[in-house]
């Protein structure tokens, strides 16, 4: 069920390394998220490790079939392949419904001269960082690395980011709610600074929506490897209401938070206006001006507005 959690299955891994154990898992599909792309996908690409059976409620000699076409006609056809097929379907109320396969990449080597970008969510015991890399040739934007750890400062976290993005342009970071300055100029001070998202695009829905309009455009890659990522951004959600309709509430969105990175990052560009350019001149939006490239030499003009 969706209260299972990815990191109980990583638990569960560990807990068998030593044996080398086997994982014997049933369950009814609920969402789109970590089973399927770690377990599912897997299994369907070939991989010797994982094997999955998948089958319908009428294998069950003792099941009712007038109950299943009871089932077949009333409910929605996503609930009914899930529940009573065993398929994965996407479930209403998806949030980024339109992604899928087209937005998954294999991981490859980024030029070193692409520009990076960096999306922060704060907090003690969830503090979390989504990385983004810019291909000026297509105008694409890359998800190649993530962070999320808890129990460590500001200046600690700090440190790893800079471990981690050595050598790499990072041209601008960007996290917080409005509110959130306290967390950022923590960050400011150990030599890390984060700017708060534009104020006009500082909502939740305006952030999802520029995040949509990237994967819809199918401008956002997502490397093939990041099991978080993929986990979250296939099962974030909108509960549903008694007539299975999504509402406006996002299902469990304390969890969520690299989609909170995502959109803290994404809500300052918009993929119509990020088209492929000349690469010796790129343009890029909210940063008030020309910047410097100090590893390229290249320079930077803002998009204003």
């Amino acid at each position: 069920q969706v209260q299972f959690k990815r990191q109980s299955y990583e638990a569960i891994l560990r807990r068998l390394s030593l044996a080398q154990g086997r994982i014997l898992g049933t369950t009814t599909p609920y969402i789109m998220g970590w089973l399927k792309h770690e377990v599912v996908d897997r299994w369907r690409a070939g991989d010797p490790d994982y094997d999955v059976i998948q089958g319908s409620s009428l294998w069950n000699p003792a099941f009712p079939r007038e109950e299943y076409e009871r089932a077949q006609l009333s409910l929605p056809p996503w609930k009914f392949q899930m529940f009573y097929e065993g398929q994965f379907e996407r479930p209403a109320g998806s949030i980024y419904d339109c992604f899928d396969d087209g937005n998954i990449t294999k991981r490859f080597d980024i030029p070193s001269a692409w520009p990076r970008f960096v999306g922060h969510d704060f907090g003690p015991n969830n503090t979390a960082a989504v990385w983004f890399a810019h291909d000026p040739a297509t105008g694409y934007l890359y998800v190649y690395r993530t962070y999320h750890a808890g129990g460590l400062s500001a200046f600690d976290h700090a440190q790893e980011f800079k471990a981690a993005s050595f050598g790499e342009t990072i041209l601008k970071r960007v996290g917080g709610s409005q509110v959130e300055e306290g967390w950022r100029e923590a960050f400011r001070s150990a030599g890390w600074p984060i700017v708060a998202p534009r104020k006009d695009r500082a909502e939740v829905e305006v952030g999802i929506n520029a995040v949509y309009g990237w994967v819809k455009a199918k401008k956002l890659f997502v490397f093939s490897d990041l099991d978080e990522y993929l986990d979250e951004i296939t099962s974030y959600s909108r509960e549903l209401d008694e007539a299975y309709d999504p509402t406006e509430k996002i299902a469990d969105k304390s969890r969520y938070h690299l989609m909170d990175c995502t959109r803290y990052m994404l809500g300052d560009f918009r993929p119509e206006r990020l088209a492929p350019m000349n690469p010796g001149l790129m343009r890029y939006p909210s940063f008030g001006g020309e910047q410097q490239d100090a590893l390229a030499g290249r320079r930077y003009r803002s998009f204003g507005g």
